[in-house]
C-alpha cells in the first residue's frame, strides 16, 4: 500500500488515538474522542497479473449486466401496461388509460446500447399523462372539457402516485441477474 494512502492514514490516526485512550484511562482522566474523518471507500479487485484474465472478467460481468437489464426492461415494460390498465382516479370513480389500445400499442420500454427508454409515439400520449383541455372530437363549437392527467411513466417510476405500487427496479434487476 501506499505511504499517502487514506487507509494506512486512518489506521495510524486510530492507533494514534487508542494510545491515547489508554494512557488516560491509567490516569483515570476524562477522555473525549475526537472527531476522525471517514476514508472514502474504495475497492480493489484482485484478477491477477494478467490483463487478458481481467478482460474477460469484465466482459462477463458486462454481459451479465447487459443481460440482466434486457430482463429488467421487459419487467418494466409490463409494469407501465399494468399500471395503465389499472383504474385511475376519474371525475366519478375510476377508470383505467386503455380505451383502444393504440397508446399503450405506440410504446413502452426499450432496450439498446445499454439504455432503458420510456416512450410512447400516440399524438395524444402527453395529454393522457399530464392532463390538460381539449374541444372533445376536435370540434370548437364545443366548450373545452378537462381530461384528469393519469400519469402511468411518472407513477412506474415513482415520481407520482398512481394506483399500482411503483416498479422495483432492485428486484427487477438481481431477478435477472441470475
Amino acid at each position: 500500500m501506499r505511504k499517502n494512502d487514506p487507509i494506512l492514514q486512518t489506521k495510524a490516526m486510530f492507533e494514534e488515538l487508542l494510545g491515547d485512550v489508554e494512557e488516560a484511562s491509567k490516569q483515570k482522566q476524562v477522555f473525549e474522542l475526537p472527531v476522525i474523518p471517514a476514508p472514502r471507500f474504495y475497492m480493489h479487485l484482485d484478477i491477477g497479473n494478467s490483463e487478458q484474465r481481467g478482460d474477460e472478467l469484465f466482459s462477463r460481468l458486462e454481459q451479465k449486466s447487459m443481460s440482466a437489464l434486457a430482463g429488467v426492461t421487459l419487467e418494466l415494460d409490463a409494469h407501465l401496461k399494468a399500471m395503465m390498465g389499472a383504474g385511475w382516479g376519474w371525475t366519478t370513480g375510476s377508470r383505467n388509460i386503455i380505451d383502444t389500445g393504440t397508446l399503450m400499442g405506440s410504446g413502452g420500454a426499450s432496450f439498446a446500447a445499454g439504455a432503458i427508454t420510456i416512450g410512447y409515439a400516440a399524438a395524444y400520449a402527453n395529454l393522457i399523462h399530464n392532463g390538460g383541455y381539449i374541444h372533445p372530437y376536435g370540434n370548437t363549437d364545443i366548450d373545452l372539457v378537462y381530461i384528469p392527467g393519469r400519469p402511468w411513466v411518472s407513477a412506474t417510476l415513482g415520481k407520482a402516485s398512481g394506483p399500482l405500487p411503483p416498479f422495483d427496479w432492485k428486484a427487477s434487476f438481481f431477478r435477472n441477474a441470475n
